[in-house]
């Protein structure tokens, strides 16, 4: 290791870096990141980081680290395991501290500028914390410092390859080549050829809309092209929808600013405008998309030989048949799941969130098998962990339903030495080497269905979530969420209703969301979320009418029902059936 200067910019400190020809000697320096007064030093064959400030030397308590930045009195670092770790000067002392909020985020780069620190995870998702006096954290000026790491979501969708800080400001650069800047810009260092951050506040309200005009003009261009052909022109639509964003962003901090119209792109709306069933009148405003995608997502699981259910836990997997029209058939299954998802509707396939994982380039491990096959990763497990003697007795080689996990692999037997390996072939083989056709086709038709890849701003349970919706009912939030309509929560109707509502089992309730909302999933947020309303009729045979539901906007119509009894009978009856007649 070569070196020279002093640790810090102090004259009266002289320590110098001279002194780590002792310190290291006999040591391997793999890694290193130094500012101002504080250096970090990655070692072999530990992987260990050794901090240096004008106070002598610190260890770490560390375990395999594979990545270092150090800021002015901090250093961040990432173990091997992907956890991510903040140590601080003013601790006096060599514990680090953990992020609840990365944990299961497999961390790609992480860089810190003086006092403020940035990490971009392997799904392309930006966190900041630390100082936020310049805007180095990236949520504003106005927005306070933070302790934990935030999400940067002016970037998110964008899918981002590098990250590097300064002093108190940051960049980010993205696959097509767009540099993003944010922080301090009192010398220009933004690169912005001014040192004005509010030049873009201050433009005339004219002259800002204009330059709105025109981005949108480009972006709504460039999509309709991409829609209506078969052309990919993101790399020339997706610099417009960055400044589009910025614009975004700059227009909450005007004093007269644009409405939300001037921003919003129609042709990102609808990948297909409405669904009609036959014989049966309703017009789509959502709804009966909804219900269309819940219908097929049934139909596909009850008949599709190309996905097959887990005996032990009942979640699908692909099949082993590779054929042609096997693959033809995923195909197509992986284009409506993605327009379900583009179209924000829910369509529950039963996957595992290993498929999400896939999809976001994620290697499904032995916890994934455990939620696919729990009787085989229970196996793998013991095997893991049982006596030397008791492995050699169980006679396993390297091959899994006749299909050799390696070269000759029915001649190499399973031992105490190689049983690891042996494990993550195994579930190598499950996810990976068996369905590869079926996985290559599934994900091409996803991504046809689906023509921007966003969901890789994700979380793999989050882009599950997002595509299945969820089944966490909790059924009081229902009722805590409606608003009513010509009644109160105190008239004896309504009573009626939550008391036959609340007596009836689990599966009528669902019923009772696919009713009123054409799909018994839920979005993220749960029952919460639906906003019911409950409209209450006064009709004159009210005892001679169903209930009905105006589905696309969420809207129960009830009858004034004379007794609880004509009510609970009428209810039931329209739950049940309300896939053969109904109101949409």
């Amino acid at each position: 290791m070569f070196h020279w200067g002093e640790l810090n910019s102090t004259e009266n400190d002289s320590t110098h870096l001279d002194a780590f020809h002792h310190m290291f000697r006999g040591t391997r320096v793999t890694d290193m990141s130094i500012r101002d007064g504080l250096a970090a030093f990655l070692t072999d064959p530990s992987r260990k980081v050794t901090v240096v400030t004008s106070h002598g030397r610190i260890d770490l308590k560390t375990n395999r680290v594979t990545l270092i930045s150090s800021g002015k009195e901090h250093v961040v670092f990432v173990s091997e395991a992907g956890t991510a770790y903040e140590w601080k000067l003013s601790a006096q002392s060599n514990i680090s501290r953990t992020f609840s909020s990365l944990t299961s985020r497999p961390i790609a780069q992480v860089v810190c500028g003086n006092n403020h620190s940035i990490v971009l995870t392997k799904d392309g998702q930006l966190f900041t914390w630390g100082e936020n006096s310049n805007g180095q954290l990236g949520l504003g000026k106005s927005e306070p410092s933070s302790l934990s790491p935030q999400p940067l979501k002016s970037l998110c969708g964008i899918p981002l390859v590098q990250i590097s800080a300064g002093g108190d400001h940051s960049f980010a650069l993205s696959l097509s080549g767009a540099v993003f800047g944010w922080g301090r810009n009192s010398a220009g260092q933004l690169g912005l050829g001014d040192t004005d951050a509010s030049l873009w506040t201050k433009l005339p309200y004219y002259y800002y809309r204009t330059v709105v005009k025109i981005f949108y003009s480009v972006c709504s261009h460039y999509i309709s092209v991409m829609m209506s052909t078969t052309s990919d022109q993101w790399c020339e639509v997706e610099p417009a929808l960055l400044v589009l964003q910025t614009l975004y962003n700059i227009n909450s901090q005007r004093v007269v600013q644009l409405t939300e119209k001037y921003f919003q792109i129609n042709e990102l709306s609808n990948v297909f405008d409405v669904v009609k069933f036959a014989l049966e009148d309703g017009v789509d405003y959502g709804a009966l998309r909804a219900e269309f995608f819940t219908l097929l997502s049934k139909e596909i699981a009850k008949n599709s030989s190309a996905i097959q259910a887990s005996e032990d836990s009942g979640l699908s997997w692909f099949s082993v048949d590779d054929s042609d029209s096997s693959l033809e058939e995923l195909f197509y299954i992986g284009v409506i799941c993605g327009m379900a998802f583009y179209n924000s509707n829910f369509m529950y396939m039963g996957f595992p969130v290993a498929l999400f994982k896939k999809l976001l380039n994620i290697r499904p491990t032995l916890s994934d098998l455990e939620e696919l096959s729990p009787v085989e990763a229970r196996s793998l497990k013991n095997l893991l962990t049982e006596d030397e003697d008791v492995v050699e007795l169980l006679y396993l080689d390297f091959t899994v339903k006749g299909q050799e996990l390696v070269p000759n692999g029915v001649k190499i037997p399973v031992t105490k030495a190689n049983r690891q390996k042996y494990v993550d072939l195994y579930v190598d083989f499950v996810f990976n080497k068996s369905v590869e056709k079926q996985f290559r086709k599934f994900q091409e038709g996803f991504s046809h269905g689906n023509p921007f890849d966003l969901w890789i701003m994700f979380k793999p349970e989050e882009f599950r979530d997002l595509l299945y919706g969820t089944s966490k009912y909790e059924w009081t939030e229902l009722q805590q969420a409606v608003t009513y309509v010509y009644c109160t929560p105190s008239d004896q109707l309504i009573q009626n209703f939550w008391s036959v509502f609340f007596e009836v089992d689990e599966e009528h309730r669902k019923k009772f969301l696919t009713f009123v909302k054409g799909t018994d999933r839920l979005p993220v947020g749960g029952l919460s979320k639906l906003q019911l309303k409950i409209v209450c009729y006064r009709y004159e045979d009210s005892d001679d009418r169903f209930p009905s539901a105006q589905t696309c906007n969420s809207v129960f119509n009830l009858p004034n029902y004379s007794s609880v009894q004509i009510l609970r009978e009428k209810f039931v009856h329209a739950i049940n059936y309300c896939e053969v007649f109904g109101q949409a």
